[in-house]
């Protein structure tokens, strides 16, 4: 805003003032443009959220969430630079389209990719996880590095499309330097996407689904299994809870010691160990919104397991979709 020249108001999210001042705002197509500073800023240092004590003591408040919450099912935000992995913000905005619906997308994401397959995964998990219209640009290899000169691209040409290109559009073209490209929509209409390069071979990453084949795609081996059960539907907020059970296979011996679970990383916690008890190892899990791959190591062999919670027919098929 200041190479900009326009004028503006910091906001220092803390400040129960600051923020009033910016929630008018809101409403008010006058008003100054703010700046918020939501994990501090270096002129208050002790503000400033850089360790996990200090980021725990924001996010776990109820007032930062109930702020959050009422910015994100109220304003569309763009998010650019943003990879979405942080788990917290993304439990809250799996919140808002749990509560707001499944048609109710009002966010973009502006993100990188590197292959058509990885686009259309990003897509499919920004838009049925957290209600995020993506935005894309490609990122190309230069001597090995990541090279993302095509986010300035798109970033200039975005104004412009605003301004040329209707809803229904087929797209806007534009040359970069580099390439002839184009700003497209998807047959969906649920992302953009800048097309005219092609990659020169498929790397897709299972971005939506982190622990998919990382801990060997077997729910059984070595004697020892994973499951789910006490399957239960959440109906009033659309979520599903259950109970993971990690034992031994019939015939085998007992399960001894300590089992870490690994969920998806949107889970405030996400990584943990449970004792084994009665020759079980158990995870309640009391709300969760989407299927996902669980991976569990077990201590006393370093055994590995998943379980891919969109494949088992005991959860329903809105679950398993998400």
């Amino acid at each position: 805003m200041d190479r900009a020249g326009r004028p503006h108001k910091v906001i220092h999210w803390s400040e129960i003032a600051d923020t009033q001042e910016f929630f008018r705002s809101l409403s008010d197509m006058n008003a100054q443009p703010c700046i918020v500073h939501l994990h501090g800023h270096f002129s208050r240092p002790g503000d400033i959220v850089l360790t996990e004590t200090s980021y725990s003591r924001l996010y776990f408040n109820d007032n930062f969430q109930r702020r959050l919450l009422a910015i994100f099912m109220t304003q569309p935000v763009v998010f650019i630079g943003f990879s979405m992995d942080d788990p917290d913000l993304g439990q809250l905005l799996r919140l808002v389209r749990a509560t707001l619906g499944t048609d109710c997308a009002q966010h973009f994401g502006i993100f990188g990719y590197r292959t058509t397959d990885e686009r259309d995964l990003i897509a499919r998990r920004m838009q049925g996880k957290y209600g995020i219209k993506a935005v894309f640009y490609l990122v190309r290899e230069d001597a090995g590095n990541q090279n993302h000169t095509a986010l300035l691209d798109l970033l200039e040409h975005v104004g412009q499309a605003s301004r040329t290109v209707s809803p229904h559009a087929g797209g806007l073209e534009l040359t970069d330097g580099w390439s002839r490209t184009e700003i497209k929509r998807s047959p969906d209409s649920t992302s953009l996407y800048l097309t005219g390069i092609r990659p020169e071979k498929a790397t897709p990453e299972d971005a939506a689904d982190p622990h998919k084949g990382r801990f060997g795609g077997q729910s059984e081996r070595n004697g020892r299994r994973l499951y789910a059960t006490n399957v239960k539907e959440i109906k009033r907020d659309f979520f599903m809870a259950f109970t993971l059970v990690v034992e031994a296979a019939p015939g085998s011996p007992p399960l001894e010691g300590k089992v870490r679970f690994q969920l998806h990383p949107t889970f405030a916690n996400s990584d943990y160990e449970e004792s084994v008890v009665n020759g079980k190892a158990q995870s309640e899990i009391g709300a969760c919104y989407g299927a996902f791959t669980v991976g569990v190591t077990i201590m006393e062999d370093n055994t590995q397991l998943e379980l891919d919670l969109s494949q088992l027919e005991e959860f329903p098929m809105w679950f398993r979709e998400r």
